[in-house]
């Protein structure tokens, strides 16, 4: 779907020019990217690894740091998994 598509070429994006680390999130029927960012005032973010995470949603125009509030629910009640990038 077009959400896995488009987090691959953001964090490729992102990565090739050593702007931020990315991680994806996954959640049963989604997939977002995270970005290693300080989070600012009203910012969706999770912790992984002892540091914040900026959510990216990125199958709609979405500002980052900001997602649906059906995924806001899931990530709430920890309903994702957070793959790595190395």
């Amino acid at each position: 779907g077009d959400c896995d598509s488009k987090s691959l070429l953001f964090a490729g994006l992102i990565r090739s020019i050593k702007l931020a680390e990315v991680c994806f999130i996954v959640m049963d029927d989604h997939l977002f990217a995270g970005i290693r960012i300080k989070p600012e005032q009203d910012d969706h973010y999770i912790k992984h690894r002892g540091r914040e995470w900026v959510l990216v949603e990125l199958s709609d125009a979405w500002p980052i740091g900001r997602i649906p509030i059906d995924h806001q629910n899931g990530i709430t009640k920890n309903k994702y998994e957070v793959v790595d990038i190395p």
